[in-house]
């Protein structure tokens, strides 16, 4: 993995808008549809080579394929980085209809519930829901995913080796946070992890034995915080974040660290981010996951909650000390925050919203929020 030796390297997280070419037949295999599979081949071929040539022009050092191989519902799609595995993985079936698992039962959701039923409503697309039904694990799971992993990987190449950049990574799901759906047929948390882990260690190894630097996303470690309710204790917390820490190590074992990074974040919605954990309570033993490992990114996007001290707007924090363990890179997705105008004056939730931040932080941070808050001509961002 090159390092930051002589300046700091560019790169980004990972997911990047799909061309309409792609939505088009993506919207075609949510649905069910019959679409031609050699104008997909075609079209996405086409699309990595085109992503990649932009990377490199803007002059990003460490590019990606955008993720173009993950099917998405549209340009932007929360679930996609994690929602591709269900192709790749067996031993499931579509459950009851209801809410996605990792939406459902959010404290942060719960406090601002008028907003996030607006938002749904307007622009939270996920390809998580599956459709409304989200899958159960109800067998033993097994990795199927060896011809799109190798469509992935070859499209990649091909286009890296037309482009000039100094590496390529792909990212794969880490089993932690992939292991926040519903299973019924492994007996215990630990077995569920360990299935998972030995099925996706497929994918990490063919990623590494391919020459490129393998990107685990692994937002859960700290996300699935919000989803506990009631609150957890911290020690209760980091128990449970070492059990998916152990797993991941498991899935690692005799790769080599240097092609090897870490990706976690509090999630990249548009929303208050109040309920967040901040990242000192799992930074202590927790990161990164395996001694000697590669650079973690850590990042978030908005303002409301604490990260680590308690500090910062749309924060991005080295974890790995030293110069030459920094890249910049920007959040998954590669577009500014909510750009919608607020005015002070009505009654919109997201006004709402952020006066009920406010009174969240306490007086500590009202100085910032006010400094923060936009004009009637200007957007709030985050």
């Amino acid at each position: 993995m090159k390092r930051s030796d002589r300046r700091i390297l560019t790169s980004h997280v990972g997911s990047l808008p799909r061309p309409e070419a792609l939505i088009e037949i993506n919207r075609a295999k949510f649905a069910g549809e019959a679409y031609d599979q050699k104008t997909y081949a075609a079209r996405l071929f086409t699309a990595v080579e085109q992503i990649c040539r932009k990377q490199a022009e803007i002059g990003i050092d460490v590019i990606n394929d955008g993720e173009f191989g993950k099917t998405t519902r549209g340009p932007i799609d929360y679930g996609a980085w994690s929602s591709y595995a269900w192709g790749r993985l067996s031993g499931w079936q579509p459950g009851e209809p209801g809410r996605h698992p990792a939406l459902a039962g959010r404290r942060d959701r719960a406090i601002f519930d008028e907003f996030y039923r607006e938002l749904d409503a307007t622009s939270f697309i996920s390809s998580s829901s599956m459709g409304g039904r989200p899958p159960v694990f109800v067998g033993p799971i097994g990795y199927i995913g060896h011809q799109a992993l190798a469509t992935d990987l070859g499209n990649f190449k091909a286009a890296l080796a037309t482009v000039k950049a100094e590496e390529g990574f792909i990212s794969a799901v880490a089993p932690g946070s992939f292991a926040r759906r519903q299973n019924q047929y492994y007996k215990s948390d630990e077995e569920f992890l360990h299935a998972l882990a030995e099925a996706l260690r497929e994918e990490y190894k063919a990623i590494v034995d391919a020459g490129l630097i393998l990107q685990l996303d692994d937002p859960g470690l700290p996300d699935t915080w919000d989803m506990a309710n009631p609150e957890p204790s911290i020690d209760e917390y980091k128990k449970f974040a070492m059990l998916r820490v152990e797993a991941l190590n498991h899935a690692l074992r005799g790769l080599p660290e240097d092609r090897i990074r870490y990706h976690i974040c509090w999630g990249s919605w548009h929303g208050s981010h109040t309920t967040d954990l901040p990242l000192r309570n799992i930074l202590d033993r927790h990161l990164p996951p395996r001694p000697g490992a590669g650079p973690i990114c850590a990042h978030r996007r908005d303002c409301a909650a604490p990260l680590g001290d308690g500090a910062g707007s749309r924060a991005r924090h080295p974890v790995a000390s030293g110069d030459r363990n920094t890249a910049q890179a920007t959040d998954r997705d590669q577009r500014p925050c909510i750009a919608r105008p607020c005015h002070r004056s009505s009654g919109n939730s997201r006004c709402r919203m952020r006066r009920r931040q406010r009174s969240l932080q306490g007086s500590d941070d009202e100085g910032a929020f006010r400094r923060a808050r936009a004009s009637p001509d200007r957007p709030i961002r985050g």
